[in-house]
C-alpha cells in the first residue's frame, strides 16, 4: 500500500464498503484522504489522480466558474483538463458547467436582492 504521510491519511475499506476516489471514482481497497489543492477541503483520492494533482469534477466547477480560460496558468489548465477526462466530461462540457454555474448564481442573487 502507497502512502504519503506527509500529506495525508489512508483510508482502509471493509468487506461490506469499498474506498470510492473522488476524482476518477474508482472503487478501491484503499484511498488517500487528501487536502484539495483548490479549496481547503480533503477528498479520497486514489494514488493515480493523487499523484496528477487532480481535483474533483464538483470543485472544479465552482472554483473556476467566471475565470476566462486564457487567465489560468498552464499548470491549472492541464488540471483541468486531466481531471474532465477522468471524470468522464469534454471541455466544452466544463465550460457550459462554469456558464452554468455563473447563471445560478446570479438567479439566486436576484431573487436575494427582491426579497
Amino acid at each position: 500500500m502507497e502512502v504519503n504521510v506527509e500529506t495525508g491519511v489512508t483510508l482502509e475499506s471493509t468487506p461490506e464498503r469499498k474506498c470510492r476516489c473522488d476524482c476518477c471514482g474508482k472503487l478501491m481497497d484503499h484511498t488517500n484522504a487528501l487536502c484539495s489543492g483548490i479549496a481547503a477541503m480533503s477528498f479520497n483520492y486514489c494514488n493515480d489522480c493523487a499523484r496528477k494533482d487532480l481535483e474533483p469534477y464538483s470543485v472544479l466547477v465552482p472554483y473556476f466558474a467566471g475565470t476566462l480560460w486564457r487567465d489560468l496558468t498552464a499548470y491549472w489548465q492541464n488540471i483541468i483538463r486531466e481531471s474532465c477526462e477522468v471524470n468522464g466530461h469534454t471541455l466544452e462540457q466544463f465550460h457550459k458547467d462554469c456558464d452554468d454555474y455563473m447563471e445560478s448564481c446570479r438567479r439566486w442573487s436576484d431573487k436575494l436582492i427582491k426579497d
